[in-house]
């Protein structure tokens, strides 16, 4: 069965993301909030003033004809920006559900209208257009005092507008997580879980339960690889030394160079373009992607802190920040002091306009054996003690196998480590018989590709977007409840029985905040707990 239209939530900045169109919260006189002045302003179509910026003349014209207007046409580099009037009347939550299906009506429209769109520009285009909307009517819409109805009300009237079989996809952006738990509560309240369910096959839905079980106990480690970054524009490594190719002037040597170990290949290329005029190629490749893909968002928005990669750009670290990190290390480029999150590179990274450390030849992947074993420790650390879940990446780098090897070895060993079952999971949209009899009993490999999506790279982007709302129900399966528990504004997000604990909580931190600076260990202990529960 393949998906019909889907609704993804996520947390993060829509405007930094890698989708056909977005919209731009408004009213009928054009204003806009502070948090949109920044893109109003990139767009051309507005300007700030005392209040938060207005949108031009031309736009408001056509606000106060049609209630919508469209700031920019998507393009096969930017994705389309239609400004839409959400605001309603205080605490109307009847109204904020309609403006959010009038909002998709609109954003879907303007995308499904244009073919040279972001998302059938890339390397392995959508099957299905991608449009973005945030969280409406919560701040200065008219809703921000029963958020939690609001939200609940926008997810139900997104549902609806879903359910015709035809159209793009809808992804929910949240930009803190408050809303982002207090939406994903709501729409699990929809009963969507068993549509996806179905959707996604009994196998692949279990095992995003147990992945899910890793996440909220803490112990769920991503592995980022090329083909999420796809999702963003950049090609895959294959892709990119067949672009060098191009660049280097070797189209005659192709066929020769295609039979060629594709480190080897990488050597030749940076032999003939020398080093320095390399290096200028692949960071005008690197930084061409400047929005995150919907899966860099997706696995931003679960609760995980640690992370590794093979990949140069920093697109991961990007949607990890617009999540909320406040701080995201690079290792070994940076230290994990004073760093809530921090992934390992292990194959370099662009940043501060240079490539640092970057493997691409066989000679790169010698060096690394020999100057980066810290590195390959922490993988192996983090395989032993945690599960990692592999999304984008193929399992044949000489890097992983060898840091696979030596955990084989380990448990082999049994050093005192009983760990039944895997270490970690791939999802791919590649069918995998063979990688999984390879790996069988340490790394469960996981296909999204189901039968009737076809074989060969016409039936990958069917499985890609599978696998992409299998993230999806992961985020909905992880998220923390608490984030919003305390705010009452959030109550028509929450279960009758949910609403009783709520008030219970809020009793008692009403009682206890007054006690707390004189209750000494006990009082600074519970007042870490309150402010986290606050914090979320």
């Amino acid at each position: 069965m393949s998906p019909g239209r889907h609704l993804f939530v996520t947390r993060g900045d829509l405007t930094h993301l890698h989708c056909d169109a977005w919209v731009l919260p408004t009213d009928r006189e054009g204003t806009v909030t502070a948090p949109w002045v920044d893109a109003l302003e990139r767009l051309g179509r507005g300007r700030a003033d005392a209040y938060g910026g207005r949108l031009d003349e031309v736009a408001r014209r056509d606000l106060a004809e049609s209630g919508a207007a469209v700031l920019r046409a998507p393009s096969a580099t930017d994705p389309g920006v239609v400004a839409c009037d959400t605001a309603v009347a205080h605490g109307d939550v009847a109204a904020c559900a309609q403006a959010a299906s009038v909002a998709i009506a609109r954003v879907s429209a303007m995308a499904e209208a244009v073919a040279d769109r972001p998302t059938r520009s890339l390397e392995q285009p959508r099957s299905r257009a991608l449009v973005a909307l945030p969280t409406v009517g919560v701040g200065a819409g008219g809703g921000r005092d029963v958020r939690g109805a609001v939200l609940a009300g926008q997810i139900e009237a997104a549902l609806g507008t879903l359910s015709a079989e035809e159209g793009p996809d809808v992804v929910l952006v949240c930009f803190d997580h408050e809303h982002y738990a207090a939406a994903q509560r709501a729409r699990a309240a929809t009963g969507v879980g068993d549509v996806l369910s179905a959707a996604l096959g009994a196998d692949l839905h279990a095992r995003i339960e147990t992945l899910a079980g890793h996440a909220r106990a803490g112990r769920l480690v991503p592995f980022v690889g090329a083909g999420v970054s796809m999702g963003a524009g950049l090609p895959s490594w294959i892709g990119l030394l067949d672009e060098l190719i191009d660049r280097a002037g070797m189209e005659a040597d192709r066929a020769a160079l295609d039979r060629v170990d594709l480190r080897d290949r990488a050597a030749l290329i940076q032999s003939r373009l020398g080093a320095g005029e390399l290096e200028r190629i692949l960071l005008q490749r690197l930084t061409s992607a400047s929005r995150v893909a919907l899966q860099h968002q997706l696995l931003a928005s679960l609760p995980v802190h640690e992370a590794a990669s093979t990949n140069w750009d920093d697109l991961f670290e990007q949607a990890w920040r617009n999540a909320g990190a406040d701080r995201v290390a690079q290792l070994p480029f940076d230290g994990q002091t004073g760093a809530e999150h921090w992934i390992v590179k292990l194959h370099g990274t662009v940043r501060d306009g240079h490539l640092h450390g970057v493997v691409l030849t066989r000679d790169d992947y010698l060096r690394f054996g020999a100057e980066r074993n810290a590195l390959a420790g922490i993988v192996q650390s983090l395989l032993l003690t945690r599960h990692m879940l592999f999304v984008g990446f193929g399992l044949s780098d000489e890097t992983f196998h060898r840091i696979a090897h030596d955990v084989r070895q380990v448990l082999r060993e049994g050093s005192g480590i009983g760990r039944p079952g895997a270490y970690a999971t791939s999802l791919s949209p590649s069918r995998q018989t063979v990688t999984s009899e390879l790996w069988k009993g340490q790394l469960d490999v996981v296909s999204t590709r189901r039968p009737e999506d076809g074989e060969g790279r016409p039936g990958t982007a069917p499985a890609a977007r599978r696998l992409e709302i299998a993230l999806d129900l992961l985020g909905m399966l992880s998220v923390d409840p608490l984030g919003h528990l305390l705010d009452p504004s959030f109550d028509g997000a929450l279960t009758e029985d949910e609403r009783r604990l709520a008030e219970a909580l809020r009793r008692f931190a009403a009682d206890a905040d007054p006690l707390l600076d004189r209750a000494g260990p006990a009082g600074r202990a519970i007042g870490r707990w309150l402010d986290g529960m606050r914090e979320h």
